[in-house]
């Protein structure tokens, strides 16, 4: 059994760790809810109260199952953005403040891996007193990476954040299983382990890589045969097996299959091509990390031909990568390790997203180590005469580079604080991304600066003229304009791509209503209505226009059922407010002013 030497204080690793981090994300710790955040959080409707958990009733509980929601099929992360609504209401700061806690946790348990692997029999020798400097000097340059941004400061890749937390503490724990001196204290670190794999299985997905990527570590820095893996550790890899039924329950009815998945409409073929380019993407945002985006317009690679360039490098990578596995070389785990990690985005297609930097989030906590530690073991093999220059170089580097990826990326965290800066920012690198003019254009729509938003929207509809979220967002601002004939059509084509969204009928009525094409508008409020009969702007807008078509009695007959339902769902204000409009109407003398629903924001 291999044994480890006792691990020296982590205190002051920890609080530089904390240090380096809350320097880098403190630019941006008030910046304001942005793209999928408003879906997740803002207008999440299961996370508005602690309890209960689960409800049978109309109302939400914060683990009932979603659907089509980033946080569907991930109950952890939901309940955390519960407690954060609970305690913080929508103030973003207690948002952002609990992803950088997550985020320095992770930094934090890198830096126990990193040291605790350095100090195993077989590294022990070549690092000797340099493993404390060498895991902190991985753990700050991952904590201040630019490429690491996004998946901190967006609050919805908290997905991320909690996973990858999991999935450290998960291989921390098997570290120490492997190195227990008794039974007990195996029993106790296989638990932990199976507790922190379950709990990520209830944050992303990506657990389910977590039993080969430990099954390469023990491989490699272990140096037993299969036989005695199974013979020492097939308890650990049960244990943590149970996340994937886990997963299983959460995902079996995909609640995010819009977005990813096998479908007939997704080139799958040319998924997999393009992914080898994306791959080499990743690769070089990690060596120069500029530009950065939250979101790239990549186009998919659809033959052999296109892709053969990327092909033949991962056919090498993966090449070199078994030829160093079967050496058992820690550089064979590094790239072993990256690339199990990411092969569920690999194969499994995500038409919205082809390049995501959120992806590298975990990879990442073996890549810092591995360039951290082979920089080091690099220096040594150039110190022929054993001095001490290579320590001090070594940490010299690593505090240039530090410091030089905390300025960067707190350069790139102040975009984030406004919205409008951090897509023209996108655009500038991806000026031909349909998503970011239609995001750009929804910013200026927020703040009724509609001439831009309108040519933002028209942009997005130039690149992808079948972009029905451009199109309803441009109908939208057209209708505010007061245009609302050339509003019309584009709300036509946005129902052609989705008909099933009360939020569209409900516009487009009202569009319709303001045109004076009235029996067109009550047919279409009509239709918002069945989609979301709790919908009382629906209720008002039919209203409406049954009084403008002079049907009175029509409108009272609306206005009585819209009364009914708000005091179901206990909307007093609104109950009262229709009933004395209700009154006015019976007397002669009112008309509805109908609220305006919220504009859709969204990835796809």
């Amino acid at each position: 059994m291999a044994r480890a030497r006792p691990a020296t204080p982590t205190l002051l690793p920890a609080i530089l760790i904390a240090v380096v981090a809350c320097a880098t994300y403190a630019v941006a710790l008030g910046a304001p809810f942005f793209f999928d955040d408003i879906d997740s959080t803002v207008e999440n409707t299961s996370i508005v109260r602690l309890w209960p958990l689960v409800t049978d009733s109309g109302d939400p509980g914060v683990f009932n199952r979603l659907r089509a929601s980033p946080v569907a099929g991930r109950p952890l992360v939901n309940l955390s953005l519960a407690v954060n609504r609970h305690f913080g209401g929508l103030d973003p700061f207690g948002y952002h403040v609990f992803n950088l806690a997550v985020h320095v946790l992770t930094a934090l348990l890198l830096f126990l891996v990193v040291r605790r692997t350095l100090q195993l029999p077989a590294l022990a020798a070549t690092f000797g007193d340099a493993t404390n400097g060498l895991a902190l000097a991985a753990a700050t340059l991952f904590a201040a990476h630019p490429l690491l941004t996004e998946s901190v400061e967006y609050v919805t890749q908290r997905t991320e954040l909690l996973s990858a937390c999991c999935y450290l503490t998960a291989t921390y724990a098997a570290l120490r299983y492997w190195t227990a001196a008794e039974a007990r204290g195996r029993a106790r670190w296989m638990a932990a382990a199976t507790l922190a794999a379950i709990a990520g299985a209830a944050c992303k997905e990506m657990i389910v890589t977590l039993p080969a990527t430990l099954l390469l570590f023990e491989w490699t820095f272990f140096r037993r045969s299969v036989r005695d893996i199974w013979k020492e550790s097939r308890g650990l890899y049960a244990g943590i097996g149970l996340s994937w039924l886990v997963l299983l329950a959460l995902n079996y009815d995909a609640p995010r299959g819009t977005s990813a998945g096998f479908r007939a409409d997704a080139p799958i073929v040319a998924w997999w091509l393009t992914q080898a380019k994306v791959q080499w993407i990743y690769l070089k945002l990690v060596l120069w990390p500029a530009p950065l985006a939250v979101h790239y317009d990549l186009p998919l690679l659809r033959t052999a031909r296109e892709a053969w360039p990327w092909l033949l490098a991962v056919l090498a990578t993966t090449t070199g990568t078994v030829a160093l596995l079967r050496r058992r070389a820690a550089a064979g785990f590094a790239l072993g390790a990256v690339i199990t990690i990411l092969s569920p985005t690999i194969v499994v297609p995500m038409m919205t997203e082809i390049v995501a930097e959120s992806r590298m989030y975990l990879p990442m906590a073996v890549i810092v180590p591995a360039v951290v530690v082979g920089g080091y073991a690099l220096l040594t093999r150039l110190a022929a005469d054993g001095g001490a220059w290579p320590r001090q170089a070594g940490t010299l580097i690593a505090v240039v580079l530090v410091v030089a990826a905390g300025v960067a990326g707190a350069r790139h965290l102040a975009l984030y604080n406004d919205e409008m800066a951090l897509w023209k920012d996108t655009i500038a690198s991806q000026p031909n991304d349909p998503l970011a003019h239609y995001n750009l254009g929804t910013a200026y729509g927020d703040r009724d600066q509609l001439d831009a938003a309108i040519a933002e929207f028209e942009t997005a509809l130039r690149l992808d003229p079948g972009y029905g979220d451009a199109h309803f967002n441009l109908a939208v601002a057209l209708g505010d304009a007061g245009r609302p004939g050339d509003a019309i059509p584009h709300f036509a084509a946005a129902l052609r791509v989705r008909d099933d969204d009360a939020n569209d009928h409900l516009m487009f009525g009202l569009t319709l209503a303001k045109a004076g094409r009235l029996d067109d508008a009550i047919a279409q409020l009509r239709r918002a209505i069945a989609l979301d009969p709790a919908n009382i702007a629906a209720y008002q807008g039919l209203a409406d226009a049954e009084v403008q078509a002079n049907r009175p009695d029509s409108a009272a007959a609306v206005t009585e059922r819209a009364i009914r339902v708000a005091r179901e769902r206990g909307q007093m204000d609104v109950a009262a407010r229709a009933s004395d409009w209700l009154s006015r109407l019976k007397a002669g003398s009112a008309r509805v002013a109908p609220g305006l629903a919220p504009r859709r924001r969204s990835r796809t």
